[in-house]
């Protein structure tokens, strides 16, 4: 996918020099992690990409419940691979959405898929992807450590913080 480069979205001098001076490494603070807890204390390799990338985001799926997608094929009983199909599919309509960059750079980051996502390539990114995953035997404290993050929270512990200041 030839638009996603390391100054995506970096639109001057100026920004890159602060981007890749100042910020690149810096460690994150997630604040709003989509891996369950359990999921990331288990630390089990991923099934596949739709296990690893869109079991648990609700922005994701609110794309496809905007698009009119059936409950059955977001967080229903559809297989994985009908999930994930159905998404690109949406996907592709998103041109201009920033889930739609963002899930092309959320691929490239995390198993080097650089096919750009949409109807015609989803089979191919779904095997690419799926053959990353197995063959680097991907799990969440790997995703958790590839992006940097240093700390996670989660809902309930920011909620007892704020009630100890009180």
């Amino acid at each position: 996918m030839s638009y996603i480069k390391n100054n995506f979205l970096l639109m001057n001098e100026t920004a890159e020099r602060l981007y890749f001076t100042y910020a690149k490494d810096m460690p994150i603070f997630d604040y709003h992690c989509h891996l369950p807890e359990k999921q990331l204390l288990d630390n089990k390799p991923f099934h596949d990409v739709f296990d690893m990338w869109l079991a648990g985001d609700h922005y994701k799926w609110r794309l496809m419940r905007n698009y009119g997608v059936n409950e059955e094929y977001i967080t229903g009983n559809a297989s994985n691979k009908e999930k994930f199909l159905i998404y690109c599919r949406v996907l592709g309509t998103a041109f201009g959405n920033p889930l739609y960059h963002w899930s092309q750079v959320e691929l490239k980051e995390f198993v080097g898929c650089e096919k750009e996502i949409n109807e015609d390539n989803t089979e191919a990114i779904w095997d690419e992807c799926n053959t990353y995953i197995r063959e680097n035997n991907v799990t969440p404290q790997k995703l958790i450590e590839q992006s940097n993050v240093t700390h996670l929270f989660n809902a309930s512990s920011m909620k007892n913080q704020r009630t100890s200041r009180s």
